[in-house]
Parts: C-alpha cells; sequence; structure tokens
C-alpha cells in the first residue's frame, strides 16, 4: 500500500509596509478616526449652544462667537 505523504508549502512572512491588509486596514482605522473626530464635534458644538450667558462670559466667549462655533459643519474644525 502507498502512503501518501504531505507536505505544507510555507507562507512567507508578510511585512506591515507591503501588505495590503494591513494597508486596508490602517485605512479603515483612519475612516473610523475621521468618524469619531466628527462626532466628537458635532457633540461638543452641541453642548455650546446650550451654554447660558452669564457662563459664556465666565469662560471668555461672547454670543456671536458661540453662534459661529455652534453652527460649524461637524467636518469643519
Amino acid at each position: 500500500m502507498n502512503q501518501l505523504t504531505v507536505t505544507p508549502k510555507r507562507i512567507p512572512a508578510v511585512t506591515r509596509a507591503g501588505s495590503p491588509l494591513f494597508a486596508f486596514v490602517d485605512y479603515l482605522s483612519s475612516i473610523v478616526m475621521a468618524l469619531e473626530a466628527w462626532r466628537q464635534r458635532d457633540a461638543n458644538s452641541m453642548q455650546l449652544a446650550h451654554i447660558d450667558p452669564r457662563t459664556l462670559r465666565d469662560i471668555g466667549i461672547s454670543e456671536s462667537q458661540q453662534f459661529i462655533a455652534a453652527n460649524k459643519l461637524f467636518w469643519e474644525k
């Protein structure tokens, strides 16, 4: 009876710099980070919009500055 022997092929080590998979993961990671930054900016704008005038004076922000900052689009810094 013949025996079948199988030798596994050696898979070459993949470096991070040259790997399409890691490049894709890095790309997705940067998208997630951008979305999180946008979400945080939107939340900050909402909080700023609800600060009363006395507190604004205490922190040194005028009502016109509050209006401008609170109405920026979330992707604008």
